[in-house]
């Protein structure tokens, strides 16, 4: 959506694919979480946080492992304990008690994700983000291209633009690192 609102229908068609791309490859499946999770410096951790294919696969495999109890007996554990962990995913984590946050437990390859609250959280900080900019780019339009603040020069204006697309972003990586602390 957010997409689709800030940039003309090219751009957004191109930027919808880089950024399903990109979640993708921020799954944390290939590279496992724990080496994506301290790579830029630390800030690794907020590409894991934000892909929301990453949240969903973990917790889609959390409870299709749960609920077949095959996995959990000691000859199919064996057997299928490497290829989970290559993946960041701990066999010996199961059942996961949530005595860790996701953060941690994502660092330490134990990458399961017990419940979907956080995709919805997720989820709602996407639409807000959207409903947002819809609200600016809209509110820009009706105005002849600017954002009607007042009667505000144009340089308090381009100021006033900067100081609302810096709250935003970071208010949305805020909102993410907080994603790493639930449990």
């Amino acid at each position: 959506h957010i997409l689709a609102i800030c940039f003309p229908p090219a751009s957004a068609m191109l930027l919808a694919v880089i950024y399903a791309f990109v979640s993708f490859v921020f799954s944390g499946l290939r590279p496992p979480a724990s080496v994506v999770a301290p790579a830029l410096g630390g800030y690794g951790k907020v590409l894991l946080l934000a892909s929301p294919l990453r949240w969903a696969l973990t917790n889609w495999l959390f409870h299709h492992i749960e609920g077949a109890t095959l996995f959990l007996t000691v000859p199919a554990k064996a057997a299928m304990e490497m290829r989970f962990r290559e993946r960041g995913f701990s066999l010996d984590d199961l059942p996961t008690p949530p005595n860790r946050n996701i953060g941690e437990r994502w660092a330490q390859e134990s990458g399961w994700v017990t419940h979907c609250g956080q995709l919805f959280l997720l989820g709602f900080l996407f639409r807000f983000l959207a409903v947002t900019c819809l609200l600016v780019t809209s509110s820009a339009n009706a105005s002849g291209g600017q954002l009607s603040l007042g009667e505000l020069s144009m340089a308090k204006l381009r100021i006033m633009k900067s100081s609302l697309l810096i709250f935003l972003v970071f208010f949305s990586i805020m909102c993410i690192l907080l994603l790493g602390r639930t449990w």
